[in-house]
C-alpha cells in the first residue's frame, strides 16, 4: 500500500514503528532505497531547463545533507527564469558540464556542490559535513575552486584547508 493511501493514524503508526520515513513533503517505506531521482521528485517544484538545484538542496539530492528550508536554485545568466515559491534565486555562472540531469532537473555535481558550499554563507556545520561527504579528492576541489567563476576563491581555499586539517586531526 502506498503512503498516500493510508490514513493519518496509519502513517503515524508506521513512522513510529520505523516502517515509514519522511521524504520532503511526502513519505516512503523504510526498506525502499531512496535515489537522487526520488529526492528531486519529492521537491515537487516546477523546475525547467533554466533552473539548477544547488547548495544544500543539491547536497540533499546527493544524499549527504538534510533538506534545507529554502531550496537554492541557480538560474543561467542568459536565461533568467522565475523561481518557484520556497526557493532562493541565485544568478551565477554555472557551467553545464558541472551539472547532472536528475529525473529531468539540473543539479550541480558533487564536486560543484562542494565548491559552492565552500564559497557560500552560511558556512555552518551542515555545510561542512556535506562537503566532507561530497569530497573524495581534495586536489580536484582545489582545482575546481580556481575555475568555478566564484568571487570568493581565497576564502574557499582557506575553508578547504581548514577542513582538510580538521580531517587529519580526527584521523589521529
Amino acid at each position: 500500500m502506498l503512503p498516500a493511501m493510508l490514513s493519518i493514524a496509519e502513517r503515524s503508526a508506521m513512522r513510529l514503528d520505523g516502517d515509514l520515513f519522511d521524504l520532503a513533503e511526502s513519505a516512503t517505506h523504510a526498506d525502499r532505497v531512496v535515489s537522487p531521482a526520488d529526492r528531486v521528485r519529492a521537491l515537487r517544484l516546477p523546475l525547467g531547463p533554466a533552473h539548477i538545484v544547488s547548495g544544500l538542496a543539491a547536497a540533499w539530492v546527493h544524499g549527504v545533507a538534510a533538506l534545507p528550508t529554502t531550496v537554492d536554485v541557480a538560474t543561467l545568466r542568459h536565461r533568467r527564469a522565475d523561481v518557484p515559491a520556497g526557493c532562493r534565486a541565485l544568478i551565477r555562472r554555472v557551467a553545464l558540464d558541472t551539472c547532472l540531469q536528475v529525473d529531468g532537473v539540473r543539479v550541480t555535481s558533487r564536486l560543484r556542490t562542494a565548491v559552492d558550499l565552500l564559497a557560500d554563507d552560511p558556512y555552518d556545520d551542515a555545510a561542512r559535513i556535506a562537503i566532507r561527504l561530497l569530497v573524495d579528492d581534495v586536489e580536484a576541489v582545489r582545482r575546481a575552486i580556481g575555475v568555478s567563476g566564484r568571487r570568493s576563491v581565497a576564502r574557499s581555499l582557506e575553508r578547504l584547508a581548514a577542513l582538510q586539517a580538521q580531517a587529519a586531526l580526527s584521523r589521529r
